[in-house]
């Protein structure tokens, strides 16, 4: 038993820095793309509400949910899944709907940063949710995303 608690907590430790490290790939790579420092300022924007938003998506859903479930059977837990992604989803798309409306009166640069995340930010929602859920009790599974979302 030892030996698994150790390994799950390598295991999350690596997931951890998979997910830190595409967070700093793609910063220095937007910022190298750019002479001048607006577009990585519109960029900046994005992350902030980006890193908000996602915050905010666990502590309404993924938190509460581990809180109550996570000492229990996983098989319980599994078949809160559809749930859990479904309310994920539904925060997702209704947040996306926020940020394309502030991204349309904000306009220029900052604008289209937002609004390309208002695009893809139900889904990576979702992706961030199976992480989440996978670190529970199956964290090679959360690696195994985080890794997949470092090399895309």
């Amino acid at each position: 038993m030892a030996g698994r608690t150790h390994t799950r907590r390598v295991l999350v430790v690596a997931d951890q820095a998979a997910s830190s490290l595409s967070n700093v790939v793609v910063a220095v790579l937007v910022a190298r793309s750019f002479d001048t420092p607006e577009p990585f300022a519109a960029f900046s924007v994005a992350v902030v509400v980006f890193q908000f938003v996602v915050g905010c998506a666990r502590g309404l859903v993924a938190e509460p949910m581990i809180q109550q479930h996570s000492a229990g059977p996983a098989e319980n837990r599994r078949a809160l899944v559809p749930d859990y992604l479904g309310a994920i989803l539904v925060v997702g798309v209704a947040v996306a709907a926020v940020v394309a409306l502030v991204a349309f009166a904000v306009g220029g640069l900052a604008g289209s940063a937002l609004l390309a995340l208002a695009v893809v930010l139900p889904l990576v929602l979702v992706q961030d949710a199976w992480r989440y859920m996978f670190m529970i009790d199956r964290p090679v599974l959360a690696l195994l995303i985080d890794l997949i979302w470092l090399a895309a």
